[in-house]
């Protein structure tokens, strides 16, 4: 994390005393942290790990008896510790913001020809500071499982036996595929909790209003701006994606079908989802829309008049399209995390079984119950 606030950093300022190009589509390649700001950034990401590892002590994944005891720290400095740890999150949605315009490079490589303007400079310069969103996240999210004493892996609390034992740990491999809830008819059983349905229920909603506010104002070549063939090709592809990523995706992360293959897929009826087939997408397309579309937001709202004049739909389409949009992130992922709680697997580091996770207001319904 520090070599890479140093390294990115270094060419940030090195950008902002001048020399910085034009990326496409609007000059800067980061939005609200650009210039000096992102410098800002960077040089606190460096403090802040500094201070987590000062406060909270060597972070990492080490097994059994290598890994050294959590701190036992009470009063003032568990608040600077915890305080050190907000702040590492706070860095981490910061960069996330910034770097936000990385959908937009997404968009436009995946579907060439839909008018999305696609520059492998900023490409590059917004993955490298999405990288660096990912280690600051990574290194507040491991010092919180330090703090609370947990599973570095799976940042479940600690067992009564030695986690990461090498017993535990064979264990795991030996109860790979025979456990109760490692069978997929016991995974289907169990039901997401009622806040992960009102979440994936959430982001269909956001989904159809946004294409309400479209239908509103036309799907013309405001709209869909491509031209020929193969660009409309594109446009539909584009479509497609966006109305199964507003549908499918979302209920799959709640619905039995997102963890077992329904019977009407043939060859595949009854065995397991592969985890990350769903869940990597969900947080992907989330993490995503909700840093795009929540920034473009608070720009909307902060700068109206440079939003009207800078967008040919009028201001309440963008309005109701950004909040639409941020509800369709959010929601999806929200239900993406409820996902992840319900398909954790038997951790390798401390043992920890999988049918021993919690998620609240979980119901087993019978198993082999239809999705």
């Amino acid at each position: 994390m520090i070599g890479w606030a140093l390294a990115y950093g270094a060419l940030r300022t090195y950008w902002a005393l001048g020399h910085r190009p034009w990326f496409p589509p609007v000059g800067p390649d980061l939005l609200a942290f650009s210039g000096w700001g992102v410098v800002v950034l960077c040089a606190a990401s460096a403090a802040a790990a500094v201070a987590v590892r000062l406060l909270v002590g060597p972070l990492g994944l080490l097994p059994g008896d290598d890994r050294p005891p959590p701190p036992r720290i009470t009063g003032v400095s568990a608040v600077a510790a915890w305080t050190a740890v907000a702040i590492t999150w706070a860095l981490s949605a910061a960069l996330t913001s910034a770097a936000c315009l990385l959908l937009l490079d997404v968009v436009g490589l995946l579907f060439v020809g839909t008018g999305t303007s696609f520059d492998a400079g900023a490409l590059l310069s917004r993955s490298s500071c999405m990288a660096g969103a990912v280690l600051v996240g990574t290194t507040a999210l491991a010092a919180g499982r330090r703090l609370r004493a947990a599973c570095p892996d799976c940042g479940r609390p600690p067992r009564a036996a030695p986690a990461g034992a090498s017993g535990a740990r064979a264990g795991s491999t030996r109860a790979g595929s025979t456990g109760a809830v490692g069978s997929a008819g016991a995974v289907g059983a169990v039901r997401a909790p009622w806040w992960a349905f009102a979440a994936g229920y959430a982001a269909v909603l956001g989904c159809v209003i946004r294409f309400g506010a479209q239908a509103m104002v036309g799907f013309g070549p405001k709209a869909a701006p491509a031209s020929g063939s193969a660009g409309r090709v594109a446009g539909l592809a584009f479509l497609a994606a966006a109305a199964l990523a507003g549908t499918l995706l979302p209920l799959a992360q709640v619905h039995r079908f997102g963890r077992v293959w329904p019977r009407w897929v043939l060859g595949l009826a009854g065995h397991r989802v592969p985890r990350w087939l769903v869940l990597g997408p969900g947080l992907a397309v989330s993490v995503g829309m909700t840093a795009y579309f929540g920034t473009g937001l608070v720009q909307l709202l902060t700068q109206p008049a440079t939003a009207a004049q800078a967008d040919p739909y009028p201001p309440w389409f963008m309005g109701v399209a950004m909040s639409a949009y941020l509800v369709w992130g959010v929601g999806l992922g929200v239900a993406a995390l409820a996902y992840r709680l319900l398909t954790r697997p038997r951790c390798a580091w401390c043992g920890t079984p999988a049918e021993q996770t919690r998620i609240p207001s979980v119901r087993r319904d019978p198993v082999g119950t239809a999705g």
